[in-house]
């Protein structure tokens, strides 16, 4: 058994991460609305770039603030994510790793980015297997044997996608509240969980 693990508001809590950051880079006077408003440029993109997000506020702050010395603040936050864990993420994660689960957290993004946020929130250390990429999960999921797959997602148009091309895996839709896409509809799961249980994953 394979178990396949989203990461973004499947076993972290990623706006959590955006309030520390904002709060940091409140020191520099620069606004949660400006964050905001920079952010939705760098993400018109397609991907987000944290770096490049730095250089837009950098860009507006007044008086003006280096790009380096957002950048020293934004250490500090990466320094320890794991309070952005979920409590029943990080639970059902050592439930799978007692009972030898194979545990692979896929993860789309920014390759740096997203290897950033996945160490310091420590959840590596869980993992049998981090994969980070830009591309569709879909082509690493391509090389794995279907029938053998737990599929754990927040993203019910993402759970459909790979739902309709591999029917044979076992799809969970993680259907936390209060996050980006809790609105977005999900028509193929097998399971729609608000919370990881092991019992009703793993059965």
């Amino acid at each position: 058994m394979r178990l396949v693990i989203d990461f973004d508001y499947t076993l972290f809590d990623t706006a959590c991460l955006r309030a520390k950051l904002i709060m940091a880079l409140a020191d520099f006077g620069i606004t949660k609305k400006q964050f905001q408003e920079t952010e939705k440029q760098v993400l018109k993109k397609g991907v987000y770039v944290l770096i490049e997000h730095l250089q837009q506020l950098s860009k507006i702050s007044s008086p003006r603030v280096a790009v380096s010395d957002l950048v020293l603040a934004v250490d500090q936050v990466f320094f320890d994510l794991s309070p952005c864990v979920y409590g029943d993420a990080r639970e059902f994660l050592e439930q799978a790793k007692q009972k030898k689960i194979l545990i692979t957290i896929l993860s789309f993004g920014h390759l740096a980015f997203q290897k950033r946020k996945i160490l310091a929130s420590g959840l590596d250390a869980w993992a049998d297997e981090v994969i980070v990429t830009d591309q569709p999960k879909e082509k690493i999921i391509d090389k794995w044997d279907k029938n053998d797959i737990i599929f754990i997602n927040d993203r019910g148009q993402e759970i459909d996608k790979i739902k309709q091309k591999y029917p044979q895996l076992q799809a969970v839709w993680l259907h936390r509240k209060h996050t980006p896409y809790d609105t977005e509809p999900c028509h193929r799961a097998d399971q729609e969980l608000a919370k990881f249980n092991f019992n009703k994953i793993i059965n």
